[in-house]
């Protein structure tokens, strides 16, 4: 198993990032790619003559893989406090939410399938349809593994 790699340099004098190289490599060979990645940007010194494939896995920033393992790792707090999650959904929908992203959030529903953690948890709702993501096989998917209220309420709604 591999990671995406991902380029960020210079174009006109302002910063910007190219598409994933469409690579995955283990973790051992990341600095090896981006020293080549480094040295083609160079040798340009844009990205007018650098087109890297685009990669079929969208890559996630660290920060938003953090968000997802908290997300995945959440309790409700003493007295069902469920504001810790409601923090850590606002944060993740500030970024770009990916396909990568759904498994984390139906797994939620999973763990709590007859809940609605306080109306937090309509937020991921509410996110995932926001989205222009096609998330009906992950959702069928995580319905099939443990049946949920809100997930149902989500197929329900596709299918009308």
């Amino acid at each position: 198993m591999g990671f995406p790699v991902m380029v960020v340099g210079a174009k006109n004098g302002s910063l910007t990032k190219s598409s994933s190289f469409g690579i995955h490599a283990p973790f051992f060979e990341l600095p090896a790619i981006l020293h080549t990645a480094i040295g083609e940007l160079q040798k340009y010194n844009t990205f007018d003559h650098f087109l890297p494939q685009p990669c079929k896995i969208p890559t996630m920033s660290r920060a938003q893989n953090e968000i997802l393992l908290e997300i995945d790792q959440f309790k409700p707090g003493p007295a069902d406090d469920w504001r810790e999650m409601d923090a850590l959904l606002s944060e993740l929908w500030q970024g770009q939410v990916c396909e990568t992203c759904l498994p984390f959030l139906f797994r939620v529903f999973e763990r709590f399938p007859h809940d609605d953690g306080a109306g937090v948890l309509w937020g991921i709702v509410h996110g995932i349809e926001s989205t222009d993501l096609n998330y009906e096989q992950a959702l069928r998917d995580s319905l099939s593994r443990q049946p949920s209220e809100l997930g149902q309420i989500m197929l329900h709604r596709i299918d009308k």
